[in-house]
């Protein structure tokens, strides 16, 4: 699979290879379900009895994202932001990656252009690469003095949405898992934006949010957009694709709500109607009820609740 580029948009070396250079760990002989293996983000003390994505409660005392890191492209897990290992990329990339990390105002527009796309193809290879992939971006944009790859990072889901017929839902042999890899990349990216937005905020006050955190809206509605095409046939009666989209609202629905409640009351809407569609499963039925009462009982599941559910519709199966 060559990168996705827009036309006028040049790539400088030979990239035909660079899909074949990785390939996702830990994939071979699972569902896409069974790597869905995340929980929500903490929330504050009050929260303590919202279920996690796995149906047991979380802890409140959880400093760090409680969203569980998906392998890097290299197979480690130790990756950290502004330290990324940059060794999973061709050997032409390596080098501007890292420089990118540690001073991104050295390179050109351009340059950090080709970043953007690199970085976005690999994101959707896998489920495994969104969560590496958005934190080294998130780390490129911290230290950017200018919005170059920000902008081009937005652009660049923007167009991934609008050609996603072609790109992520109807690629040979991939099925829904480069849609569903893209969707949790935009998770990633709106998770990091938005706990950065709230450190500026505690710190500076309002007047001192970033531009990255101002533009974390633009990601709230292409999640939005992905979890209502979800909620479409034929992902309706996909289970790889309503686990995705339970993922994004057991994670971060609270989150998206605060940011636009209204296209949370569409969606909710939208999860009635499918849920009584007849061609359904019983499964996918259960896992949409639980979503609708989970925003019914303002994100937090009690126990009896949380008991029902996680038997039937938890992705953590062995």
């Amino acid at each position: 699979m060559e990168i996705y580029r827009p036309p006028g948009v040049r790539m400088s070396g030979d990239i035909s290879t660079f899909m074949k250079q990785f390939s996702a760990p830990g994939t071979n002989g699972h569902t896409v379900a069974n790597d869905l293996r995340l929980t929500p983000s903490p929330e504050p003390a009050h929260h303590k009895n919202k279920v996690q994505f796995h149906g047991s409660q979380s802890k409140s005392s959880e400093k760090k994202s409680a969203l569980k890191r998906s392998k890097s492209f290299t197979g480690r897990e130790d990756m950290t932001a502004g330290s990324a290992h940059t060794d999973g990329f061709p050997a032409e990339y390596q080098d501007l990656v890292k420089r990118a990390l540690h001073d991104p105002n050295s390179l050109t527009s351009l340059q950090l252009m080709e970043i953007v796309r690199v970085m976005c193809s690999k994101a959707v290879e896998s489920i495994h690469h969104a969560e590496p992939a958005a934190q080294m971006c998130f780390a490129i944009i911290e230290r950017e003095k200018g919005e170059t790859f920000l902008e081009s990072l937005l652009n660049s889901c923007r167009e991934w949405f609008s050609e996603r017929d072609k790109l992520l839902r109807s690629v040979s042999g991939a099925g829904s898992r480069r849609w569903i890899a893209y969707i949790t990349f935009l998770a990633w990216l709106y998770l990091w934006l938005k706990s950065r937005q709230r450190q500026i905020l505690v710190a500076n006050g309002p007047s001192g949010t970033p531009a990255a955190a101002d533009r974390s809206l633009s990601l709230v509605m292409l999640l939005y957009e992905c979890c209502e095409l979800i909620l479409q046939p034929p992902s309706v009666t996909c289970l790889a694709e309503i686990e995705c989209l339970r993922f994004v609202l057991t994670s971060i629905g609270q989150q998206l709500e605060q940011d636009s409640s209204q296209r949370m009351q569409h969606l909710v809407a939208h999860m009635r109607d499918a849920f009584i569609n007849p061609s359904i499963s019983a499964q996918i039925r259960k896992a949409l009820l639980e979503l609708v009462e989970l925003h019914a009982s303002k994100w937090q599941l009690d126990l009896p609740q949380s008991m029902y559910y996680f038997p039937y519709t938890s992705v953590d199966r062995k």
